[in-house]
């Protein structure tokens, strides 16, 4: 019985013998006392990548210095992608530990972390997988691991472990880490399944990393608006409307509705996509299927003339790109803001991110439906993202082409979010108001003459954006300023007919369509006619506008400073 029993403990007290004597090992070797064929050997043991080893390094971590380059060039070539999640821990550890005692390696060890949350995993073939198609097969015949497979997720997990470790025993590590998740984003011509993979675990870092979440979500946003512009939507197939200067992804206007009343035919204006998501934002399904429908649309429409070109297939790509990375993040949002915890947190970053790339930049489509579906969860969000706007609309260090695409947005939302209660988007119309009548008091009566030439209005582009979005707001809600009037509810106040009749003529300068729209709709309610502002604006030569479907990024800059509300900087 003793025989057995010692037979039984002997396994275990041999791999006790082995493991210590791999410590003994390592620290003669990374001693004084060691030779050069014995570090060699060490750094040979530690390229085959056995997990024995890397749990004896991480016990003498301490005393690996700079200096071992070999050994450390060893550690941190280890292969996480290989199927053994016990090295994988091992290897955990050993990162960990070197860190805590060596901060000089923080960044080579994140850095390698970071590479491996995008790479491509490969796996043996199997028999039978001869004929998988070439773009599957590595290097030397392995096949390409599905990114949403087990075995892949098995090594994010380690990856994510890892970095949480780090962070909760560096948080300053967060600083050294946000520039190497920069550095690591997909460039924009790289696959689909390379973004939304790192998409992926970017957002999978904000849960353990909060500290990081708002600069993440903001180089999410950036990104995605320079793959949004990248994507070069068709510039003629009617996607992007001049009407209110945002940037469109419907490939058709939505048909009025003439049942309403008090909208007639004539007064509806061509809707724009961003409103039609704030009018869809109480159901989070329908704004993905909108996301993804537009985006196709906006490829299919494009293609054709890229065939013509030789480079047929590029809005494929970086439509079928921009669609998975916005489907992932409104499954993020969803959670995120439907849970509750850190709701306020992500919205305001996401607002942030809207100030600083969606309201930049000319020529999106797509990404400004973040904010609108973010909007949806709740009614105060609305608010927010209003007041966030007629903010940047005042703010005079704010760059004049920012301050009109704010006034845009801002009577776009205020036309179609289904959230607002009328109250609520009265009292947004009358700041828009009290802007304008206090910009035309100030800088208009002192005029001699109505502003007609292009030479005009170019100082007063702000002025002309706020007055498109609140002819625009009057025209499409006809009916609650129907009912205002009806009940002697304020209407004086708004002195619609002394802006119309400004000498800074903002019917000169603003869209057509909302100009003929604005003139029925304050005749019909006997507030004031324009015909004769109209008809005095016809004498002159027509200024030159973006045409219907052109954003401003798409026109030559001798166009671009031709209309004031063209958005150029």
């Amino acid at each position: 019985s003793a025989a057995m029993a010692e037979m039984e403990i002997d396994p275990v007290s041999r791999e006790e013998k082995l493991a210590k004597a791999r410590v003994q090992h390592i620290e003669r070797c990374l001693g004084n006392t060691g030779a050069f064929s014995e570090y060699s050997r060490l750094v040979d043991e530690i390229k085959k990548g056995g997990s024995q080893w890397f749990v004896a390094l991480a016990k003498t971590a301490s005393m690996i210095r700079p200096s071992h380059n070999s050994l450390i060039k060893a550690i941190l070539g280890f292969d996480w992608s290989i199927d053994d999640n016990q090295a994988r821990k091992a290897c955990s550890d050993l990162f960990v530990n070197l860190v805590s005692v060596h901060p000089h390696f923080l960044v080579h060890v994140l850095g390698v972390l970071v590479r491996f949350l995008n790479i491509k995993v490969y796996r043996p073939p199997k028999e039978g997988e001869d004929d998988v198609d070439e773009e599957l097969r590595g290097k030397f015949g392995d096949i390409v691991v599905d990114v949403d497979s087990a075995e892949v997720a098995e090594m994010h997990q380690a990856l994510h472990t890892t970095l949480k470790n780090i962070l909760k025993l560096r948080p300053s590590a967060g600083t050294t880490l946000l520039p190497i998740l920069i550095s690591k984003f997909p460039h924009h011509t790289q696959s689909c399944v390379r973004h939304r993979l790192y998409v992926k675990n970017l957002l999978r870092i904000t849960e353990y990393a909060p500290q990081l979440r708002e600069k993440i979500l903001h180089l999410l946003v950036e990104r995605l608006v320079a793959l949004d512009v990248s994507a070069e939507f068709d510039p003629g197939g009617g996607s992007t409307s001049s009407t209110e200067g945002i940037p469109a992804v419907a490939p058709t206007p939505e048909p009025s509705d003439p049942s309403k009343k008090g909208e007639t035919q004539e007064s509806e204006m061509n809707e724009e996509p961003a409103e039609k998501c704030a009018a869809s934002e109480k159901t989070g399904g329908k704004a993905k299927e909108m996301v993804a429908e537009a985006v196709q649309e906006e490829a299919k429409s494009s293609n054709d003339d890229r065939k013509l070109e030789g480079r047929e297939g590029e809005g494929d790509k970086a439509a079928e790109k921009l669609n998975a990375v916005m489907e992932l993040l409104i499954q993020y949002l969803s959670l995120v803001l439907d849970r509750g915890r850190h709701a306020n947190q992500v919205f305001s970053a996401m607002l942030s991110a809207f100030g600083r790339s969606v309201l930049k930049t000319t020529g999106t489509r797509c990404v400004q439906y973040l904010v609108f579906y973010a909007c949806g969860k709740q009614s105060e969000y609305s608010e927010m993202f209003l007041r966030f706007l007629v903010a940047r609309i005042a703010s005079r260090t704010t760059p004049v082409g920012e301050r009109r695409a704010a006034a845009a947005y801002v009577g776009g939302f205020l036309v179609r979010s289904r959230q607002l209660r009328q109250v609520t988007c009265l009292n947004f119309f009358k700041q828009l108001n009290v802007f304008a009548m206090h910009y035309q008091k100030m800088n208009g009566v002192a005029l001699k003459r109505e502003r007609v030439s292009p030479e005009d209005g170019a100082p007063h582009i702000v002025f002309y954006g706020v007055c498109q979005a609140l002819f625009y707001v009057f025209t499409r809600r006809h009916s609650m300023f129907s009912a205002l009037l009806r009940n002697s509810l304020g209407m004086d106040d708004l002195s619609l007919d002394k802006l119309v009749g400004s000498n800074l003529n903002p019917l000169r300068y603003i869209d057509p369509q909302i100009s003929k729209g604005l003139t029925k709709s304050l005749v019909k309610l006997q507030i004031a006619d324009c015909n004769k502002v109209l008809e005095y604006n016809a004498k002159f030569p027509s200024l030159d506008t973006p045409k219907p479907g052109v954003h401003a990024g798409g026109l030559t800059s001798a166009q671009r400073v031709t209309h004031p509300l063209c958005h150029s900087k």
